[in-house]
């Protein structure tokens, strides 16, 4: 029985598995398939219609060419009778039904008794057919492109689409061609003008068919466009009458973010036929295009894209709800089948939900199957008693850690206590002025200052101990006690420190050692004897801020019977003697996101210093504050890498 369990289970989730694979893969193969197909033949039916499109435009101005060459000898050969050339082209628009107009016009003073402009044109007024001279000053044709283009170049060809506004009044274009005299000579250009309002009710008939064509039911009818554009991008025709010659294709590409399309309209332009898809109004289109025969012109068709590719979206939606139907129905039946095979678990989670809720005592099911419910069980049984254990570990844990961390408070307070925290120190003087500040990195820390007056003098001391933590905690108790113990009988810094290192160097086993600065101002004076052993050298601010000259010495406690001599300056009122330890330079924060640290440093200072002096933030609290702003800004959330200790004194 428990066999088949394990079979059956197995079994249903195989088949899940395996219908699913299967009907995904026909799907995406299908769906591949017909979308080929339906793509194959839309691009077939969009390149016939352009197809269709260009003869039927070339068609009608290849009739038009042909026409106007074929009636070229009537007029050459009519030319010592300048009257009766209006009559020709009378004939030549009768015979030619899409010939809006075509004119003559003759080079200057070619006909003396006519003037140095003539210029009959013949134009189609409803049934019948006008001839007007239109040649003069206002109608100065002998500098128009198409007659310049064939007087210069000789060559007969199409103009660019424009409006003729002495003529037909209308959108046209130009066939042009030279009349020659019996000599051979160019004495005037032959001219027949093609209304281009028939391009655009083609564009508008292929429009109407392609829509007829497709009708999708899902989405809203889609807007084909069609067009025609001449080298330049100009719009030739299209189905909105109101951008035929108004309306640039290039100068809307440019405008557009979209650098697809500038690619699209190079394409286009370059007389070559193809299609691809770009963006246009913010909507994904297919666009086909290819030249017309015999012009510089391009037909072009947008397509919708989801009108080009509807029909096999629909194909692929179809197959995704047959996919999902099969699908739901197979997981419904395997979570029948499936269900009958668990119910053990069921009994099971209830008592785990109860384990979840710190109830570790709670009985488990009696389950004794030999499958993955029976190895389920004995996991959680050994789960829930490790867990019973680890609970009265963390206990115990957490009330020592608890303990600790008192001891450690306590420790805190005990050494915060022996630092002077009352400032003013001496408010009843007017001639010393201090302020001191310590942070340590860890609950206790390593860092000490000191100062006292005696017999007129300042005694003073700051100092930052090796390591962090309990060991330098205890260390900086004794350095402070030894420095209060031995300036009660000594005044030279130098014999002070030389006693401290002599005492703290005996039984040094830790090999700890403090790097220490110890002064001594005569208040009456400003004389300033000072001892530094490997400490930080303190700065001098009074005009300007300036280091103080140290000489090099051990720190204490390295080497017991090390000599340590002492210097001597004499400081001027107002000046401020500023002491710190190596947390102020050291104060670091991360830089990049590769985790690199960057360090406060001794040009940081110097320059917070001199904002102080120019804010005359000369008073030791506000002048300690404001560097110590400076290094929470410059540290920002970063974790305080050491001790951070300043002691500021000014002489006044």
């Amino acid at each position: 029985m428990e066999f088949k369990q394990r079979f059956s289970r197995k079994l249903a989730w195989r088949i899940v598995l395996s219908v699913s694979i299967v009907m995904i893969v026909l799907s995406v193969i299908i769906y591949k398939m017909v979308n080929r197909s339906i793509v194959e033949m839309e691009s077939m039916l969009f390149t016939e219609v352009m197809r269709r499109t260009s003869v039927t435009v070339n068609s009608n101005m290849t009739s038009v060419s042909v026409g106007c060459i074929n009636s070229l000898d009537k007029i050459e050969n009519s030319l010592d009778q300048p009257d009766s050339i209006p009559h020709i082209l009378q004939r030549v628009v009768a015979q030619n039904p899409d010939i809006a107009g075509c004119a003559i016009g003759f080079e200057a003073n070619y006909y003396p008794q006519k003037g140095r402009w003539y210029e009959p044109y013949a134009i189609r007024n409803g049934e019948q057919i006008v001839v007007r001279l239109i040649g003069g000053p206002d109608h100065d044709y002998l500098n128009r492109e198409w007659y310049q283009s064939v007087m210069t170049g000789g060559a007969s060809g199409w103009t660019d689409p424009y409006y003729d506004a002495e003529g037909c009044k209308t959108v046209v274009a130009t066939y042009a061609l030279p009349v020659k005299n019996k000599k051979g000579k160019k004495i005037g250009v032959f001219a027949l003008d093609l209304s281009l309002y028939w391009l655009a009710d083609i564009m508008r008939e292929t429009d109407a068919e392609i829509i007829k064509h497709y009708y999708d039911p899902f989405f809203k009818k889609a807007h084909v466009n069609c067009m025609i554009l001449n080298k330049k991008g100009t719009y030739v025709a299209h189905s909105d009458t109101t951008r035929i010659l108004r309306c640039n294709f290039l100068s809307e590409v440019k405008a557009s973010a979209d650098t697809n399309d500038d690619l699209l309209a190079r394409q286009i332009l370059s007389g070559k036929a193809g299609h691809s898809e770009s963006t246009i109004d913010g909507e994904r289109h297919i666009v086909f295009y290819c030249p017309i025969e015999d012009t510089d012109w391009t037909v072009a068709v947008v397509v919708p894209w989801i009108l080009y590719h509807g029909t096999g979206q629909r194909a692929g939606i179809m197959l995704l709800v047959l996919i999902a139907l099969s699908l739901i129905v197979a997981f419904f039946g395997c979570i029948v089948a499936i269900r009958k095979m668990t119910k053990p678990l069921v009994k099971f989670a209830e008592s785990t939900r109860e384990i979840a809720k710190g109830n570790f005592q709670v009985p488990l099911p009696n389950i004794k199957s030999n499958d993955e419910i029976g190895l389920l069980h004995e996991s959680f049984q050994d789960m829930q008693q490790s867990l019973s254990r680890y609970v009265e570990q963390l206990r115990e844990t957490t009330a020592s850690k608890a303990a600790i961390e008192n001891e450690l408070n306590i420790a805190r307070n005990i050494q915060m206590s022996m630092i002077p925290k009352i400032f003013p120190p001496f408010p009843h003087r007017d001639d010393i002025d201090i302020f001191g500040y310590m942070q340590p990195a860890k609950d206790v820390g390593g860092d000490l200052f000191d100062f006292f007056i005696q017999d007129e003098k300042l005694f003073f001391c700051i100092g930052d101990v090796s390591g962090k933590g309990i060991p330098a905690a205890l260390l900086m108790t004794v350095a402070k006690n030894l420095f209060r113990s031995v300036t009660a009988h000594e005044s030279s810094p130098g014999k002070i420190v030389t006693q401290m290192n002599n005492t703290m160097s005996e039984g040094n086993d830790a090999n700890m050692f403090v790097t220490l600065f110890v002064g001594v101002l005569d208040l009456s004076s400003g004389r300033l004897s000072y001892c530094n052993a490997g400490h930080d050298a303190p700065l001098i601010i009074s005009s300007d801020a300036t280091l103080l000259p140290v000489d090099s010495h051990f720190p204490v406690g390295v080497m017991a019977g090390a000599e340590f001599g002492e210097q001597v300056v004499t400081i001027a009122p107002q000046t401020t003697l500023f002491l710190y330890t190596d947390g102020l330079t050291e104060a670091a924060h991360t830089n990049n996101a590769d985790g690199e640290w960057e360090l406060f440093g001794m040009e940081r200072v110097m320059a917070t210093i001199h904002q102080a002096m120019e804010q005359h933030l000369l008073k030791p609290r506000s002048f300690t504050e404001h560097i110590l702003h400076a290094v929470s800004a410059f540290v920002g959330d970063s974790l305080q890498s050491d001790d951070l200790t300043m002691l500021t004194i000014r002489y006044k």
